[in-house]
């Protein structure tokens, strides 16, 4: 020990050297300990990094002060250059994107690294618009109450001033898209069919419709420019909202991981799709309107033909709508469940794989994915056909009112004719965007509805007052509390109950009271338990005096816990009162480790002192643990410890609580995963010694403890029935005094054990186990900053971000998961056919008017003879042609043939984009389930999460989306242009050079739009992780105050997935305007081209070539932008198919050539030999060349120091690593020749860490439904949980929320072990499976497993020295090797074994 100590004080003062050369320019006067240098790794984990500004709200025009100046034509850029260039933009920068050319730039030449990525702007900043919007929430929450608060209304008033801007700039955008071709086309069009009208009125003309055009591209980039970053601002505020509400939260245990997960991801990410696209809705009934009233001037009555096929259209947008908007709901609801099961799978993956439970897994979440896709099948089918329908509504709109014009004997021009297509084409921008819209409003609205669930819960008090003495730290009087009742999952979708909203979760506010608080103050009288069982906790009576010690103690589910709980404010006060004094610190029967190196853990967000650092280290026996691990306190560890032992877990988190210097402890057992050596050390140096004076409340099973502590409260059934100093209970011969007896005499072992321990000498006395001392120590290494350079302590793998374009494979496993590349094929021919519909109605309405009466046609068009002279072009009556019936027959079929193929395509592409989403799902399902435990070990929860939340969403929903709306503009496209270069042949000439100029834009841009979208992609996945964190460690967070500490990380997460986020959307505006401009090019080029040769075209065909281009002069810009989008978001595909590639996969659950014998094992023989192992390549060694056996129905104890490889051993048993080197045979099968599923299904494990899924008690015990409820009970009954179980409401079919948060610990240790007790298996593994219950109940269950397993062989890992003294042999282990191997009572004969020394330590306290 004294060596140990000397080396800490070694490394003490070498790290406070290196601190006090980081700080020798910056050092803090006030504390020369703090560090702010050595902080530096948690301020990147958990503090922004973005400029810290606080909002203060502006009266009146103030606030726009800063908006204001991007009306100045040009601004001179000031402020640190990496942050977005935008806040420095002039209105030129602003409307054009000027502002982001250079990173396009950039990337193109060499690609796009995460240091080229701006930072988020501090307007944009997830934490100034949480705060405006919390504001404007409160304020709406005073005014209306919080139940008739509307999350939509404080959304509008949020983004209200941009929003109006918004929409006029779109109000302008359609006025002068719609006055140009309405006025200016027309007139040129009669210029055309005038003859000898004077050149000076076709340019006039000419010039007045570009100026149109060149308004309408400058008002919709500045509507795009505005809506951008409102939709970041919402989306950001929300995500603040709603975080800040968790945080608050005083339990959550009713809502799983998942169904919060998926808020942040599916229903935030609704709330900007909304926002982003919502002031289009406005455009459809403005050009409508204008539509109408110009259709009434040009034809009179025959425009209400047009209007009505529009009002058709319109309604049947709107019925899809809802009947979507019904299965929108439903489908949420089927993605929740299965995110919840993948979730509660990522949780507890390594039970999963223990018991062989995969494929059960597997058909439970595919089972939940084919009701998703039902869903989703049905809500696709109709946006396609809407689509579908809008794309073509224009078209019907004309052929209907031209029929019917012509039909009554009407005659129509080719400048009427085209200005009408026109006209109804520009009416019909409304139409086809309003199905996004209407879709992006949809779920919007049920996302709001959704998350408006969770912010509208009432926020109860905090019950727990101040005490009005001073010296006194905790005080209950006459308490009875109770938990929040479990209610339905079903209820987070809004549900409501007979009294109104239910409330799932429940909130508190700040703590209240005084010094001026007396006993009488705050009590709580008259209110009942909602359930019907008895409060978790009755007249609970006790005081804790500052600076004392107070131990609790009783059997399991006694409300130990439920007592740390009601102190720290998680409960419901049904009576009595609570006083609570100073800051908390809480350590749970289950440790709560952060993703983070062990320094973090430790520090908590708070300053580095060294001094205090090294001592928590000390006291909570780490130093040899920091020794071992590869890069010393660096070390990063797994998310929720999984890389360290588990009582390794629970020192870092005591080591937590001691740093946090606090005034009051709340300890839930941390003696249960320890040794009782280093319990013993922690007793003294950790509980004793450096929190001596402070405020302590122990719970513990450990009563060897007891006696030192200066009090002690007996706790039973909810009720403390006994308390007082040790000496008074064991002369009250209580029960208390029962079990300190019965523990003595245990098996008449410790009796001769204290005796023999009389005869050792003090240094004997003192000598540390073996595994101590032959553990490495600090003297092995220079410091624990200072490892070798190949051990970065890293454990989380960096997730790969691919550069460059889609790679062809991607696209090729896309087709094949869609149903190979015939069925693609036959899809994409019926998108043609589509197409060749659309257009065909416009070129035989041209070949029609060209023909004129029948005498006066024009067949020139597509052959010219130079040599005659120029046709002239009188009015002819189209009526008069004795075709004219023909004609229009051919022109009214084209409607039956657009209808048509858009109904047979739009069931096609559903049914093939939906084949390949599941399939891929199916896929990645598949690998990631099947994957080695080393994956989930250096894989974040979150980054999972991420591929089968927003990964799977953009295969089912996004990319489908922009796929059918690519297909179908480049099918126009192709056959637009086609048209066009037979009615002008010159036109291919500046056709080719301009489409070179676009094909180098859609290059120079699209490299950044996919290396954006990844960089977005990933940047995701630490939002989610983060959020699964916080919901999982919240009564940490919450007792030690750290919510504004993980909100402040929380708002560094989200700005930094908005930064990408933004610029890819600005990047896509940032093509569309150039497109657009280049658009106005070719529409110049195609007017001349008109101009010139007037005299050479039909009238007729020259209307129908300058009605396409200017169709075709958003769609240009549109489909190389929509098509660019397509590969970014193909992004997603190649996330997926790079994890079913690149992922490793577990051995096969069965080996058909290798399957044992429906009965085996049937004796329980075991064999080791020369097992090495470590738990992944480069690591070391954590068994080191193992050798014995085991005998059939041996009962073999397994001890040591924690962290000497006792539960490696079992993760080799059943496979959970591979070997290194060496065998392992069971009944003289090598388990290695073995199918997983063959051999973890045929043996039994209880865990260290109980775990129960979310659903019933009969689930959590036979998910296989493989036996009858007369079996569970007596399973039960074996455990002692039976009378427990029957009191529920339901019985086996009682609710077990996520995580089994609704039992206690030691009832969930239980029903773990009922589960084991099922199977009846030959080979069982209890890796101390009775940590957490008290002594009796730890005999009464091992009596039980004596009495069920008596023909089994059992291996058991414990710290309790007691449950494997009555074992046929002990195993000690010490470093990954066997150094005692024999009977207990050999061992214990000889007073030098490392046995007998740890039963001897561990009798230290008995008294």
């Amino acid at each position: 020990m004294s060596s140990s100590v000397s080396t800490l004080e070694r490394i003490k003062r070498s790290s406070e050297e290196k601190s006090n050369c980081l700080l020798s320019s910056n050092r803090s006067p006030e504390n020369t300990e703090s560090s702010v240098g050595d902080n530096d790794s948690w301020d990147s984990v958990y503090k922004p990094t973005t400029v810290s500004f606080r909002y203060e709200s502006q009266p009146g025009i103030k606030r726009y002060v800063h908006s204001l100046k991007h009306l100045l034509p040009v601004r001179v850029r000031t402020g640190p250059g990496t942050y977005m260039p935008v806040d420095m933009t002039g209105c030129c920068a602003f409307t054009f994107f000027s502002w982001i050319t250079p990173l396009i730039w950039r990337t193109f030449r060499r690609g796009l690294t995460q240091s080229d990525l701006y930072h988020c702007s501090p307007s944009d900043s997830c934490h100034i618009n949480g705060a405006r919007f919390s504001t404007i929430w409160s304020r709406e929450t005073k005014k209306y109450g919080l139940q008739k608060t509307s999350l939509s209304n404080a959304l509008f008033l949020f983004m209200r001033t941009r929003y109006i801007l918004s929409c006029l700039m779109y109000i302008l955008c359609v006025f002068f898209g719609f006055i140009g071709p309405v006025i200016f086309m027309r007139l040129l069009l009669v210029y055309i069919q005038t003859p000898n009208a004077e050149e000076y009125y076709g340019f006039t003309w000419m010039i007045g419709l570009l100026f149109c055009e060149a308004l309408r591209i400058v008002c919709l980039s500045l509507m795009w420019a505005i809506n951008i970053r409102t939709a970041i601002r919402a989306s950001s505020a929300v995500k603040a909202l709603l975080y800040k509400k968790i945080t608050s939260l005083r339990s959550v245990s009713n809502a799983s991981t998942g169904e919060l997960v998926n808020l942040f991801s599916n229903d935030c990410g609704k709330v900007f799709t909304m926002v982003y696209n919502f002031p289009l809705i406005i455009g459809g009934p403005l050009v409508v309107v204008g539509a109408i009233i110009f259709t009434w001037w040009l034809l009179g009555p025959f425009c209400f033909i047009g209007v009505g096929v529009f009002i058709i259209s319109y309604t049947f947008q709107f019925v899809i709508s809802f009947i979507s908007a019904h299965y929108q709901k439903k489908t949420i609801k089927a993605t929740d469940e299965r995110v919840s099961l993948m979730s509660e799978f990522l949780s507890n993956v390594k039970l999963i794989k223990l018991y062989a439970w995969e494929k059960h897994l597997i058909e439970g979440i595919r089972g939940a994915r084919i009701t998703e896709k039902s869903f989703i099948e049905k809500v696709q089918y109709l946006h396609s056909l809407s689509s579908s329908i809008a794309s073509i509504t224009s078209v019907m709109a004309t052929i209907f009112t031209i029929l019917a014009y012509t039909l009554f004997g009407y005659d129509i021009t080719p400048a009427e004719a085209f200005t009408l297509v026109m006209v109804n084409s520009i009416a019909s921008h409304g139409i086809r965007t309003l199905p996004m819209c209407v879709r992006a409003v949809v779920n919007g609205s049920v996302a709001i509805n959704r998350l408006q669930t969770i912010l509208r819960l009432e926020e109860k008090e905090n019950y727990t007052v101040i005490p009005n003495r001073l010296d006194v730290a905790v005080s209950a009087s006459k308490a009875t509390l109770d938990w929040e009742q479990v209610v339905p999952a079903s209820v987070m979708n809004g549900l409501k109950s007979d009294k109104g909203q239910v409330n799932l979760i429940v909130a508190e506010n700040d703590k209240h009271g005084g010094d001026d608080i007396t006993s009488n103050t705050a009590l709580v009288n008259n209110l009942q338990s909602e359930s019907g069982l008895p409060p978790a906790l009755t007249d609970i009576t006790f005081t804790l005096q500052r600076g004392k010690l107070i131990g609790v103690c009783g059997s399991y589910a006694s409300g130990k816990s439920s007592l740390l709980g009601a102190l720290l404010g998680q409960m419901r006060l049904l009576k009595g009162q609570i006083a609570v004094r100073g800051s908390i610190a809480y350590v749970t029967q289950q440790p709560w480790i952060l993703n983070a190196t062990l320094r973090e853990n430790i520090l908590f967000g708070n300053l580095f002192s060294s001094k205090r650092y090294y001592e928590a280290v000390y006291a909570c026996g780490l130093p040899e643990d920091i020794a071992a691990l590869p890069a010393g306190d660096q070390t990063e560890l797994g998310e929720a410890g999984a890389n360290i032992s588990g009582g390794q877990k629970q020192r870092i988190s005591l080591a937590r609580a001691q740093y946090a210097d606090k005034d009051l402890y709340l300890l839930d057992d941390p003696f249960s995963a320890v040794d009782n050596q280093i319990g013993k050390h922690i007793f003294q140096h950790c509980i004793k010694g450096a929190l001596k004076g402070k405020s302590i409340l122990l719970v513990t099973h450990q009563l060897q403890y007891l006696q030192e502590c200066d009090s002690i409260l007996f706790m039973r059934d909810g009720t403390i029935v006994e308390q007082g100093t040790h000496q008074e209970l064991m002369a009250n011969d209580s029960e208390y005094a029962s079990l300190i007896q019965m523990l003595s005499k245990d098996d008449n072992l410790r009796d001769d054990i204290v005796e023999d321990r009389k005869s050792l000498t003090p240094e004997d006395e003192t000598t540390p186990s073996h595994s101590r001392l032959n553990s490495p120590t600090l003297s092995s290494v220079s410091d624990l900053d200072d490892t070798d350079a190949c051990c970065d302590g890293q454990l989380t793998a960096e997730e790969k971000t691919k550069t460059g374009t889609i790679s062809y494979n991607t696209y090729i496993s896309y087709i094949v998961a869609a149903g190979g590349f015939i069925v693609c094929a036959l899809v994409l021919i019926w998108f043609i056919l589509q197409a060749v519909s659309v257009e065909f109605s416009k070129y035989w309405l041209s070949y029609w008017l060209s023909q004129g009466d029948g005498n006066n046609t024009f067949k020139s068009v597509y052959s010219m003879n130079v040599t005659e002279a120029p046709p002239h072009f009188e009015a002819v009556s189209i009526s008069e042609h004795p075709d004219v019936e023909y004609h229009q027959l051919v022109y009214g079929l084209s409607v039956v043939a657009m209808l048509g193929a858009s109904l047979i395509l739009g069931y096609l592409f559903t049914k093939t984009t939906l084949r390949a989403s599941s399939s891929l799902h199916d896929k990645l399902l598949q690998k990631v389930i099947r994957s080695p435990m080393h994956f989930f070990d250096i894989t974040p929860t979150g980054r999972i999460l991420n591929l089968f939340t927003h990964d799977v969403d953009e295969i089912d929903t996004q990319v489908p989306s922009v796929m059918v709306i690519l297909l179908q503009r480049y099918s126009s496209l192709v056959l637009a242009l086609l048209l066009i270069v037979i009615v002008y042949h010159w036109f291919a000439i500046p056709l080719v050079v301009l489409g070179a100029l676009f094909l180098f834009l859609q290059k120079l841009f699209k490299a950044t739009m996919r290396d954006l979208k990844r960089f977005e992609n990933t940047s995701r996945s630490p939002v989610f992780g983060h959020v699964a964190t916080t919901v999982k460690g919240l009564p940490t967070i919450r007792a030690f105050e750290k919510q504004d500490d993980f909100f402040d990380r929380f708002t560094q997460l989200v700005d930094n997935h908005a930064s990408p986020r933004y610029l890819y959307y600005s990047s896509m505006r940032w093509l569309g305007i150039r497109m657009d401009l280049l658009c106005l090019l070719i529409t110049l080029i195609t007017i001349l081209f008109v101009l010139y040769l007037r005299d050479q075209v039909n009238p007729a065909f020259a209307a129908l070539a300058l009605v396409l281009v200017l169709q075709l002069s958003g769609l240009y810009q549109y489909i190389v932008r929509i098509g660019c989008e397509l590969e970014s978001r193909f992004t997603s595909v190649e996330r997926i198919q790079t994890y079913v590639e690149d992922l490793e996969s577990e051995a096969p659950p069965v080996i058909d050539k290798m399957r044992p014998s429906p009965d085996w094992p049937t004796r329980g023989h075991i064999t080791f030999k020369d097992v090495k192992m470590c738990y992944r390549p480069g690591l070391p060694l954590v068994l080191k060349g193992l050798t014995f056996e085991i005998e059939h129905q041996e009962k073999i104890g397994i001890v040591g120091r924690t962290g000497a490889g006792k539960s490696s051993l079992g993760a080799a048993l059943f496979r959970l690593v591979e070997l290194s080197s060496g065998t392992i045979t069971i009944d003289g099968i090598n388990i290695e020749e073995l199918g997983l599923e063959d051999l973890r299904s045929r043996m039994s494990v209880i865990p260290q860490d109980p775990v129960l899924f979310h659903g019933s008690i009969r689930y959590n015990l036979d998910p296989l439904n493989e036996y009858e409820d007369e079996m569970l009970w007596k399973v039960l009954a074996e455990v002692d949980m039976k009378s427990k179980i029957s009191a529920l409401d339901g019985g086996l079919d009682s609710t077990v929320v996520e995580g089994g948060n609704n039992f206690s610990v030691g009832e969930k240790q239980l029903l773990s072990m009922a589960r084991a007790l099922l199977r009846q298996s030959k080979v069982v593994l209890l890796d101390e499976a009775t940590a957490s219950l008290d002594n009796e109940t730890d005999r009464f269950i091992q009596k039980a497993i004596n009495q069920v397993f008596a023909n089994s062989t059992v291996l058991i890992i414990a710290h309790r020295l007691t449950t494997v003294a009555s074992c046929d042999k002990v195993m000690v282990l010490s470093e990954g090797k066997i150094v005692e191997f024999d009977q207990p009572t050999v061992l214990l004969a000889n007073k030098n074994s490392h046995f007998y020394k740890l039963m001897s330590a561990s009798s230290s306290y008995i008294g």
